[in-house]
């Protein structure tokens, strides 16, 4: 990747995480200034649904740090197995083609 893809994939993460910054105080703010209705309250419905889906998160941002994990380690011993004898870089064939 260029840069210019590079600052615009980390402009684009940051606005993303400013609108969950800002959305994630709206609903705060909404479901502590609120007058409840009771039992039936639609705030507090889906203010339990939004705690409810961040609590199913928890498995899905650890499950997947653990799989980046796993790959992370299966892939540094795979090249750290790999002999030198057998990788070619642009440097060591002109060094073997001029020999």
């Amino acid at each position: 990747m260029n840069r210019l893809r590079i600052r615009h994939a980390a402009l684009l993460f940051c606005a993303l995480v400013l609108v969950f910054a800002v959305l994630s105080a709206a609903l705060a703010i909404e479901h502590g200034l609120h007058e409840c209705a009771g039992h039936r309250c639609p705030i507090c419905f889906w203010f339990y649904r939004t705690a409810k889906f961040l609590q199913q998160m928890v498995w899905v941002t650890t499950g997947s740090l653990f799989a980046a994990g796993l790959w992370g380690l299966l892939f540094a011993a795979s090249s750290g197995a790999k002999s030198r004898e057998h990788s070619f870089t642009l440097c060591s064939l002109k060094v073997r083609l001029n020999q």
